[in-house]
């Protein structure tokens, strides 16, 4: 019971901590924000103020640190499944976002998550690579000549790579390869196969990356 409480305590005092931060920042940059304090089961919460927001924003380890959240991967891809999307989550070292990659798979959720980061558009001037985990070479091709097109008529000039290897054990390797600041994810939760497959890649880049996630 001590730790719990000295847990929450802990807690409560980074969220104000972060409250007072996020507000400084708000005003330095003339935004206006809105501060809303819940208690209750977080993810319900989250999944409930989604609903009525473009996108969720928060730090890539900090949802899940002292000791509230158990299996941060697998409570992030949680929130995905129940709606919370499309989400950015941010690594603990800031760097501007320059350089994106996409991990683009064909997949309807994977085309989806695709077309909202473009549509969104959330930086000026970003620098976009594609790139294809795919067995066959033809297939690869035609997936990043469409994907390629979609992204050049929204006026950006990306980047095509065809890796024919396996994502889960080889788009870190790329990203660093490249330099990406952000990963571009989506979810093939549409058919029970390509979930499986995608899932365990997207729960590994969550578990593992040490740069910033777009994931929808």
């Amino acid at each position: 019971e001590e730790l719990v409480e000295y847990r929450l305590r802990t807690t409560r005092d980074k969220v104000n901590e972060a409250i007072a931060g996020f507000e400084s920042s708000c005003a330095s940059a003339g935004i206006s924000a809105t501060v809303i304090q819940e208690e209750g089961d977080p993810f319900q919460l989250m999944t409930s103020c989604a609903r009525y927001h473009d996108l969720t924003i928060f730090g890539l380890r900090s949802l899940f640190e002292f000791g509230i959240v158990n299996e941060p991967p697998h409570e992030l891809e949680r929130l995905v499944h129940g709606g919370v999307r499309p989400l950015l989550a941010i690594e603990k070292e800031y760097r501007p976002i320059r350089r994106v990659m996409i991990a683009y798979s064909g997949s309807t959720e994977s085309a989806k998550t695709m077309r909202q980061f473009v549509r969104m558009s959330p930086w000026k001037d970003l620098h976009l690579s594609i790139i294809v985990f795919e067995g066959s070479a033809v297939n690869g091709q035609r997936l990043l000549d469409d994907a390629g097109a979609y992204c050049r008529s929204y006026g950006y000039s990306p980047d095509l790579s065809f890796v024919p290897r396996s994502a889960k054990d080889y788009l870190l390797q790329e990203a660093a390869k490249w330099q990406a600041d952000l990963l571009v994810l989506g979810n093939s939760a549409g058919n029970l196969l390509l979930r499986r497959v995608f899932g365990e890649t997207a729960l590994h880049v969550m578990a593992t990356s040490d740069r910033s996630l777009f994931l929808s």
